[in-house]
């Protein structure tokens, strides 16, 4: 009995899969843009506008109700590349060239 529900699940499944890529294809067809639409990205000169005049990336990011990752994205991160370059590579071990020589 299991066996024949689980064949039966597998076959409208199968439909399911094929109804799924028609639509899709269809929509293509059509001119559908399909995936996730662009919102935060037609508000990266407002955000840049906003950084330059000093305002905060969380408060950026209230007023144009999009996320703070979109903002420090969009902004270009120039805040954390400087961190980065100030913190000590913790990738190499001292005794990494000592055993290259």
């Amino acid at each position: 009995m299991a066996g024949l529900l689980a064949i039966s699940a597998e076959f409208e499944r199968r439909f399911l899969r094929e109804r799924t890529r028609a639509g899709l294809a269809q929509a293509r067809q059509n001119g559908k843009r399909l995936g996730r639409p662009i919102t935060a990205g037609l508000k990266a000169a407002e955000i840049r506008k906003l950084r330059r005049a000093g305002v905060a990336k969380a408060e950026i990011a209230r007023r144009l109700k999009i996320g703070r990752t979109s903002v420090r994205r969009i902004s270009g991160l120039t805040y954390f590349r400087k961190k980065r370059a100030i913190l000590p590579n913790r990738n190499k071990s001292p005794r990494a060239g000592k055993a290259a020589k």
